[in-house]
């Protein structure tokens, strides 16, 4: 606005110092002199008068631009706008208005009382319940209130689009929250806790094929995604049918896409990637080949609708299939199956400190997943060490004591409900804390700090030793604690050593 400069006499504007509507000069009593560069991107504001500015005679009007605004979440409020434009109260679901090229809008979003704004979304971003936003094309702003008892969680909407067949499922640590089947239309919408992460999973049908996401998701290309619940979040699957095979011919589909690795498939000779389909005549024996990326791993085949592709692990794999066929190679990380491994490997050789046999002190049923995370963690720092150890054939002494991941990760990452592994860390000569004594540990060894379920019940924190070469970790001293010391740890029996 020009209406504070009322002794202004000249305004020069050239080259690049102004796009969008003019201003309304009007407001300018003094003004005599006005140079602006005639530009595409200069145009007239349909709402002032400029007829006393012959000058601008032949700019264009600017193109309106419509402002939406929406609301959603389960607590009550209103968006306004400074320029009174908006006034979208509790009782109302969305608002729009025409404003000019370039106009800036102020908006402010307001929760009734016993809500909580929650963040902007759209083509409004943040937290802050006040949010400027420019009018360079039409716009959707879309503002989220909840109740205060849903404060601290975040609410994920998933749904499909598009005229394909599909099928997705909402997870969160290995449980299915939601679920909707081919024939299945409608919004799938639950809570999850601020900050946690979710999975989704979209099968796709035979005869089908995934576009992409929109939302939220947008950006992401595989269907198999994992979200970060920081804010309330709306997805949409695009799933599109493809057009109808040749007479007597029919459609086989192939796709890398549904494990947490990666890897190539070999169709009819070709080596296509992670996608791709071709018709062949209905009734034709056709050979696939699945091959993984370094550090993936196959896993198996997975169909919807074919047998002779479903829960198939070899991945060498011969069909006759006589419908439309879609098959998925499914690819793990290989570090996730060797952490499985390693777990399972360490309660069969692995011992405690004073003898006793890990898996009869630590049951396995109790205990195998929090072993198989802390395995997870332990295979990047062990990576790291034997690469180290392979180029400079010495130790990393410079990494004694320093812990490998902080923060630690977010324990949804490992399918797993809560975190146990409390430290990861190179050690050489260190001392290990305990509820009774510390002990004075001499060797070489990876360590990781995990909570395990006692025979007895009793959660302990137990140091696991991977160590190098052909002798173990050894006790050398062991510092008795007095009673007043005790309650500062909690109790262990030792620890549990393993050989790399």
């Amino acid at each position: 606005a020009l209406d504070g400069l009322t002794q202004l006499e000249n305004i020069f504007l050239d080259d690049n110092q102004f796009t969008g509507a003019l201003p309304d000069f009007n407001d300018v009593p003094a003004i005599e002199n006005i140079t602006v560069d005639q530009r595409e991107d200069v145009c007239l504001d349909s709402n002032v008068d400029y007829s006393e500015f012959p000058q601008f005679a032949d700019y264009p009007i600017c193109t309106a631009s419509i402002l939406t605004v929406n609301k959603r979440g389960s607590g009550p409020g209103g968006v306004t706008s400074d320029d009174g434009n908006i006034t979208c109260d509790s009782t109302c679901t969305a608002q729009s208005f025409n404003y000019s090229s370039n106009a800036l809008v102020t908006l402010n979003a307001t929760p009734d009382a016993g809500s909580v704004f929650q963040s902007w979304t759209g083509s409004c971003r943040g937290t802050e319940p006040s949010i400027q936003i420019q009018m360079s094309i039409s716009k959707t702003c879309m503002a989220t209130f909840d109740l205060e008892r849903d404060a601290n969680s975040r609410l994920l909407e998933v749904m499909k689009m598009g005229n394909g067949r599909s099928s997705f499922s909402i997870k969160q640590a290995g449980e299915v929250i939601k679920l909707c089947g081919d024939g299945c239309i409608s919004k799938q919408q639950s809570r999850f806790d601020k900050d946690s992460v979710v999975e989704i999973y979209v099968r796709v049908a035979a005869g089908s094929e995934f576009v992409g996401w929109k939302g939220a998701c947008e950006g992401e290309t595989s269907p198999n995604i994992s979200v970060l619940m920081d804010e309330s979040k709306a997805c949409m699957a695009n799933v599109k049918l493809l057009p109808e095979p040749p007479q007597g011919m029919i459609r086989l589909q192939v796709s890398n896409k549904g494990g947490t690795g990666s890897g190539a498939i070999n169709m009819l000779g070709i080596d296509c990637g992670g996608d791709c389909e071709d018709y062949i005549e209905s009734g034709r024996t056709i050979g696939l080949k699945a091959t993984p990326d370094a550090l993936s791993k196959f896993v198996m085949w997975y169909s919807q609708n074919s047998q002779q592709c479903n829960d198939k692990t070899s991945p060498y794999l011969q069909i006759t299939p006589y419908e439309d066929t879609l098959c998925v190679a499914i690819f793990n990380s290989a570090l996730d199956e060797m952490a499985r491994e390693e777990a399972e490997k360490f309660y069969e050789y692995g011992y405690l400190s004073d003898g006793k046999i890990l898996s009869e002190e630590y049951p396995p049923e109790w205990n195998f997943e929090r072993l198989r995370i802390a395995y997870r963690l332990a295979l990047n720092s062990l990576i790291h060490i034997d690469e180290h150890l392979l180029i400079s054939g010495d130790w990393p002494y410079q990494l004694q004591g320093i812990p490998h991941y902080y923060p630690l990760p977010d324990p949804n990452r490992f399918e797993s409900e809560d975190f146990y592994v409390e430290r990861v860390t190179t050690e050489t000569d260190t001392i290990l804390e305990f509820d009774t004594a510390n002990l004075r540990v001499v060797g070489q060894f990876v360590r990781v700090d995990v909570v395990m379920i006692h025979k007895d019940g009793e959660e302990n924190v137990l140091p696991i030793l991977i160590y190098y070469g052909d002798e173990p970790p050894i006790e050398v001293e062991r510092i008795e604690r007095s009673r007043l010391e005790r309650r500062r740890y909690r109790r262990c029996c030792g620890y549990g050593c393993r050989r790399r």
